[in-house]
């Protein structure tokens, strides 16, 4: 919606504003936090997204061309602020090498198309144990689609809902998408399942 309403008013006024940088920054400073919005605006898999001296600092990839995200969105809410209160205030060394040797590990996964790394490059010490506790049979989801074929599950953002990203196979999709119907299904708890594209093109007035 903050993009959506950037880009509109840019559009009417003449484009005076630019993408990449302009709406890009005003993006982040109403919406607080660079990781959402960036892909939003510039399409693709946004690595590292770094403020220095007022200028962002990235780098596009493009998604491989056989990746598909499998998303689950439970029926229940859960706030942003709730999820981030349940983080640590501090981290151990251990767990700071673990994610930091894993999101190097992700990028370079998906720069060389090396799908079958996914799994290890997604795992997690520092926010999914600590909010599992908000999403029922979180840790069961999980092996479950990854035994149906998915290549990683985690948590969408904050949550409530799940990422699984698959290979685009109509068969590995389907069975996913049921596994983590029916996981949510056990506890309870209707869901919708989306199976979506990633975009490589960001955002544009047609």
């Amino acid at each position: 919606a903050i993009i959506g309403g950037l880009l509109c008013a840019n559009y009417i006024l003449g484009n005076k504003l630019s993408i990449d940088y302009d709406i890009l920054n005003m993006s982040v400073q109403l919406e607080g936090h660079p990781d959402n919005v960036s892909p939003a605006i510039l399409g693709g898999i946004i690595s590292g997204v770094v403020i220095k001296n007022e200028d962002f600092k990235y780098v596009k990839i493009n998604p491989p061309k056989n990746l598909k995200a499998v998303v689950a969105i439970p029926n229940f809410y859960l706030s942003t602020e709730t999820a981030r209160n349940a983080l640590p205030k501090e981290i151990s060394f251990k767990d700071a090498v673990f994610n930091i040797s894993r999101a190097a590990l992700l990028t370079s996964a998906l720069f060389s198309n090396r799908l079958d790394l996914l799994e290890t490059a997604s795992d997690d010490k520092l926010h999914q144990d600590y909010r599992a506790k908000f999403i029922p049979g979180l840790k069961d989801l999980f092996k479950q689609a990854k035994n149906a074929g998915a290549y990683s599950v985690t948590i969408s953002g904050a949550g409530s809902s799940i990422l699984a990203l698959v290979k685009n196979d109509e068969k590995i999709i389907k069975k996913v998408s049921n596994v983590m119907k029916e996981n949510f299904a056990k506890k309870k708890i209707d869901s919708e399942i989306m199976v979506l594209n990633i975009p490589s093109k960001g955002i544009i007035i047609k």
